[in-house]
């Protein structure tokens, strides 16, 4: 039956379809922001501040730090100074009952007991921008890579089978 619309290759284009729509949105839960998206090394600066940039899914909130040198706000900023002694520190996000952590290790630049390349307290830090440190942004753009190579492969083998 050529003419009919619903025919055998019809029904697997459909469940081919269906099957792909169903792999997308199982990843996007199976990828859901369950972590602290954010540097695992933070470098103890010479001079001034370091500060790192750490984000959450929906629904969690950071728990704030206020060690000496060591500042961690609601908004998910790492702050440190000079003051501060290389260690392994534990950042803890909370949901209602569910606790998420990551550890960052604080460290010393190399070029700390070297007068040579010792920065100076007047020298302000670099802006970042927020195009460069959004990674909601990179993970759409994996997922939007990964449903094209998907989508093409897929195509590539109906086609070889006949079936488009």
């Amino acid at each position: 039956m050529k003419g009919y619309i619903w025919g055998d290759s019809m029904k697997k284009i459909i469940n081919i379809v269906i099957m792909i729509l169903c792999i997308i949105q199982l990843s996007s839960h199976c990828y859901a922001k369950e972590s602290i998206d954010g540097p695992t090394d933070v470098m103890i600066p010479n001079a001034g501040e370091s500060v790192a940039n750490y984000t959450l899914g929906k629904g969690y909130s950071f728990s704030p730090i206020n060690q000496t040198g060591i500042s961690l706000n609601k908004d998910g900023v790492l702050t440190l100074t000079k003051n501060v002694k290389p260690q392994e520190l534990i950042i803890v996000a909370k949901k209602e009952n569910r606790v998420i952590r990551k550890k960052v290790s604080l460290y010393y630049s190399w070029s700390r007991d070297n007068e040579k390349y010792q920065i100076k307290e007047s020298i302000n830090p670099i802006p970042t921008f927020k195009v460069l440190t959004n990674t909601g942004l990179q993970k759409g753009i994996l997922y939007a890579g990964l449903s094209l190579i998907s989508c093409v492969f897929i195509g590539y083998i109906l086609k070889r089978k006949g079936i488009l």
